[in-house]
């Protein structure tokens, strides 16, 4: 499981910069469960923050010694993040009834399970991973401007986070032979953050963005 550039080798700990980056995930998930008690916000909207310490936590023991068991500790709060906001900006943020929210769960099943297999390129460096996270956000960001949601230029905000953290994953394994540690804990730094800004609109808090 040599993914990323920093790793040279099978032992443990082999990738510290890509590891302890994801401090970032968990900076994050402190700052926002901070934030909703400040707000006194419903108890639903404390899942994303625990799934977002989660993520740091999985990832980080993915980083420290990859194999199948850690690998899943690092997706699957991945993808029950990628659920939860979902349901929660469907529900909360778009206001949609229930058959709605069902057909685009369904709709992100379908490209997660069906369209980003056949994106399997060696170039995307298993960013085609995200392929329905993408289309969603993108839907969605385009959504709000339609109809000039308050919350239109915070979700564009991490839309442009988006794009740019999935380019610097997809380049790390590319330039190895010019910056050995690569890009990938990049990718955490502004992933958090990204996840920080998708927490925010679902819970319609404009502020703090830092």
């Amino acid at each position: 499981m040599n993914f990323y550039c920093e790793r040279s080798n099978e032992q443990i700990f082999n990738e510290p910069v890509n590891a302890i980056s994801n401090i970032f995930f968990i900076i994050v998930s402190l700052s926002l469960i901070k934030i909703l008690r400040k707000n006194q916000s419903n108890k639903i909207y404390y899942l994303q923050p625990i799934l977002i310490f989660l993520i740091g936590i999985g990832s980080f023991l993915f980083h420290l010694m990859p194999n199948l068991i850690t690998l899943y500790s690092d997706i699957i709060p991945i993808f029950l993040f990628s659920l939860s906001f979902i349901f929660i900006f469907n529900k909360d943020v778009i206001c949609i009834n229930y058959i709605n929210n069902t057909l685009l769960f369904l709709l992100f099943f379908i490209l997660l399970l069906f369209a980003t297999p056949k994106l399997n390129y060696e170039i995307l460096n298993g960013s085609e991973f995200y392929f329905a996270n993408y289309f969603f956000l993108t839907l969605y960001t385009i959504w709000l401007y339609i109809k000039k949601s308050e919350f239109f230029q915070l979700l564009f905000l991490g839309f442009i986070f988006f794009n740019l953290s999935l380019f610097l994953r997809t380049i790390d394994n590319h330039i190895c032979n010019h910056f050995s540690i690569g890009t990938h804990f990049l990718w955490h730094f502004l992933n958090a953050y990204l996840l920080k800004i998708l927490t925010l609109v679902n819970c319609k808090i404009k502020q703090p963005y830092w």
